[in-house]
């Protein structure tokens, strides 16, 4: 997370000020990006109330930040949109806005509290004093409009909570508003695989867990279907239901449930070999899988991971 502030120094100058806090690992990669551009890295991290963070002076990089249209001071009490040049930039410059600001202020992946097998939709959201709470409905609206119209990514409505809350710094009412990434198979595909996340490595590397999840997902869904179709052949060739279990390795009853009560025509079985997301993530957790034929080689986003 960034602040940005301008202050006077004694002789009466405006200077500018970033501050940068987080996640010890990804502001050591932030001061070492800030270095290969020329810019001053910015003082010592210190940590205080469970982050990390640093301040960077450079006058430069802080007017290069204002011309960009950094909001200037308490982002709570500030007013701002995405700026023209993101909003009507490239694909390339959405994704890497987007990115940044996810990795920040979206939830991690993970599993569905009620189903395992599910991963939960993707959610964040940001609050604001009561008179500028507007513009953050109308932030979320562009970042909803950007993630439809580029990447075909569908969100939720945008919500606003009705709880106000008294923020500790000075009293002051602030309300939230939050926006959900809608969490089908292919909605969340779409994402992992258009919008990466900056400068938080841990968020990253769940995400790239959670496509391999997903395309396995896709992968035994594929197969179960194809053996559902090959079932209802054989049993118009006349093979009973313990001929057809034995023929396709499948149980009795999960031939029956799909020739008998129809319950593939409900919803995509999937296998209960496959595990829950959490423990899919596990260390030695690839016990079930088994050896299959590759099909097709696709270029990912982290060619150091195996799909």
């Amino acid at each position: 997370e960034r602040n940005f502030r301008m202050d006077y120094n004694k002789r009466g100058s405006q200077y500018y000020t970033s501050f940068f806090c987080g996640r010890r690992a990804e502001l050591e990669e932030l001061k070492l990006d800030l270095k290969k551009f020329n810019f001053k890295e910015g003082s010592k991290l210190f940590f205080h109330n469970g982050l990390y963070s640093f301040q960077v002076k450079d006058t430069i990089l802080n007017r290069i930040l204002l011309v960009l249209g950094a909001p200037l001071g308490d982002k709570l009490l500030l007013s701002y949109q995405i700026p023209d040049w993101i909003l009507f930039g490239s694909k390339n410059l959405k994704s890497a806005f987007l990115g940044t600001y996810f990795a920040n202020e979206m939830i991690r992946s993970r599993s569905h509290f009620r189903n395992k097998r599910d991963l939960k939709c993707l959610s964040f959201e940001m609050s604001k004093v009561i008179d500028e709470f507007p513009s953050a409905i109308q932030f979320y609206c562009q970042i909803k409009q950007i993630l439809f119209d580029d990447f075909g990514i569908e969100c939720s409505a945008v919500k606003t909570k009705d709880k106000l809350e008294a923020r500790k710094k000075d009293g002051k009412e602030v309300k939230a508003v939050e926006l959900n990434i809608k969490n089908s198979r292919y909605n969340l595909l779409k994402f992992y695989s258009s919008i990466p996340l900056y400068y938080c490595d841990y968020k990253q590397k769940l995400a790239v867990k959670a496509q391999a999840y997903l395309l396995e997902k896709n992968v035994l869904i594929q197969d179960r279907v194809r053996l559902k179709d090959k079932a209802e052949f054989l049993r118009k060739e006349g093979l009973t239901y313990l001929e057809i279990a034995q023929s396709l390795d499948l149980p009795v009853p999960t031939v029956k449930s799909w020739l008998i009560y129809k319950t593939s025509e409900k919803e995509q079985h999937i296998p209960s070999t496959l595990p829950s997301f959490d423990n899919f993530i596990l260390p030695k957790s690839f016990s079930w899988h088994k050896w299959k034929r590759i099909i097709q080689i696709e270029e990912v986003l982290a060619p150091s991971f195996v799909y």
